[in-house]
């Protein structure tokens, strides 16, 4: 396993692990609403939920990383880690 697959995922299995456990999907939720500038509205939108139901999500993310997702410097590392996996996997897929 790559330095960059186990940084991505060592980052990101709090809400892959609950994912599974639980059907979610809480990793498409981050990476939807770092992809909308942590713009809550317009990821909810996306995502094709209420507001209420997105902020619901956030607070369960927020629970499962032990961290808030306000500070930029959380933002920036979770998109990165993001943007690795995704990349990761896509990848492998080819």
């Amino acid at each position: 396993m790559s330095a960059t697959r186990l940084r991505a995922g060592t980052a990101l299995e709090p809400l892959a692990a609950y994912d599974r456990r639980h059907n979610a999907d809480l990793l498409r939720t981050l990476a939807t609403y770092l992809a909308h500038g942590c713009n809550a509205t317009r990821s909810a939108e996306a995502l094709y939920l209420h507001r209420s139901g997105l902020l619901y999500r956030l607070a369960r993310i927020e629970a499962l990383l032990g961290t808030s997702l306000i500070p930029f410097r959380v933002r920036v590392a979770l998109e990165l880690a993001v943007l690795s996996l995704a990349s990761l996997e896509t990848h492998v897929e080819e």
